[in-house]
């Protein structure tokens, strides 16, 4: 904490919440702040030929997808327990990784149907994944530092339903695509996923993405670095 507060000119984070959190536990008080996003290398093409194959999707079935840890501060048994309490026939909620919760993920796909359960994949089979998917759910219970997975699947055209935590909330809103709840709500993300089990809705959030999700590209944030450089070299 004292070399943080005395030692250092400017800190970076790739979310506001995370530098805010740093902040009210007195690191890094007495310097320059800034949000730098991580980055990923977007492809304008893969989003283009997405959006086009989601608008031409006439399935009854809506798939929700979660990727991540199966573990409690991820939320994937919170989730698991707000899809259970809706009954429509045409929902549908594919899980994606591991961790300690996998033997609840296994059960609850025997006790309902709705739920498919994945495993670990490698990244071509996350890719297909992402492909067939129509809304990503992002359910952590803790303080994400960023949301990569949410950067991940707007390339492919996927509106992200994401808890209130760390910087899931700042990503949604940089995209415009997708909608925020409270992490220990269930009534409302009950609501959002009836929501999203609209196809209209998905269409319209995901086509905001063709002007939103190059604000996550490597080349905004390369920049964005060496024009931090460049302002401390200035300093005397």
């Amino acid at each position: 904490k004292m070399i943080s507060n005395h030692y250092v000119n400017m800190v970076t984070a790739p979310s506001d919440g995370t530098l805010e959190l740093f902040y009210k536990r007195k690191f890094f008080v007495s310097c320059r702040r800034a949000r730098i996003v991580n980055a990923i290398e977007v492809s304008e093409e893969t989003l283009l030929l997405s959006l086009k194959e989601k608008k031409n999707r006439n399935k009854k079935i809506i798939q929700y997808l979660y990727v991540g840890t199966l573990t409690e501060n991820k939320g994937i048994d919170f989730l698991i327990d707000a899809f259970r309490e809706l009954k429509n026939d045409n929902l549908q909620l594919v899980i994606c990784g591991s961790g300690k919760l996998e033997k609840l993920v296994i059960y609850a796909c025997k006790l309902d149907n709705r739920i498919l359960f994945k495993g670990q994949l490698n990244e071509e089979e996350l890719i297909q994944i992402y492909k067939e998917a129509d809304v990503l759910i992002v359910p952590s219970h803790w303080e994400e530092p960023f949301g990569r997975i949410l950067i991940e699947g707007a390339q492919y055209a996927i509106p992200t339903i994401g808890s209130n935590r760390g910087g899931i909330p700042e990503i949604i809103k940089t995209l415009s695509c997708g909608q925020i709840y409270d992490y220990n709500n269930k009534h409302c993300l009950k609501k959002l996923i009836l929501k999203y089990s609209n196809r209209e809705k998905i269409i319209s959030d995901a086509e905001h993405l063709k002007d939103t999700l190059k604000e996550y590209s490597q080349e905004k944030q390369i920049k964005t670095f060496e024009n931090i450089y460049d302002s401390l070299c200035s300093i005397k």
